[in-house]
């Protein structure tokens, strides 16, 4: 998806949520990308997003597993 991302120079929706529930949201283009290999046979790729607007952070409300 990120590269298609790239390829088409569109704002995508994002969405970084973090163990704690806490997390941001915001629109970003992808501007670059950079693809490597190792010895071992790994590929690896980087992305440089660049941010449209203000990240908007947010929290997941906590669920119960069950009622006591």
């Amino acid at each position: 998806a990120l590269r298609d991302a790239y390829d088409n120079d569109a704002l995508y929706a994002f969405k970084v949520l973090f163990p704690s529930g806490k997390g941001f949201k915001f629109l970003a283009e992808v501007r670059q990308h950079t693809w490597s290999s190792g010895t071992n046979g790994v590929v690896a790729a980087t992305f440089s997003l660049r941010l449209k607007g203000k990240p908007v952070s947010f929290v997941v409300p906590l669920a119960f597993v069950k009622n006591l």
